[in-house]
């Protein structure tokens, strides 16, 4: 379902979007345009990260709040 809708979203066969492919970003890269992160494996990590920390300092916000409200 969850493919469905991304390829919905970017109208695309479903089945494209589920496949693995080595994509080579050449018109961005002709561009000038420059990637964070060269690999995969690293960009997926730091997202991770990105993620971990963002629900930390949510959590972090709601102990806070309650704690003044008590």
């Amino acid at each position: 379902m969850d493919g469905e809708i991304g390829a919905l979203a970017i109208r695309s066969d479903t089945e494209l979007l589920l496949k693995s492919r080595r994509v080579v970003p050449g018109r961005l890269l002709d561009a000038g345009f420059t990637f964070d992160h060269a690999q995969w494996p690293d960009a997926a990590a730091d997202l991770v990260r990105r993620v971990r920390t963002r629900r930390a300092f949510s959590a972090q916000g709601v102990r806070e709040m309650f704690q003044k409200a008590a």
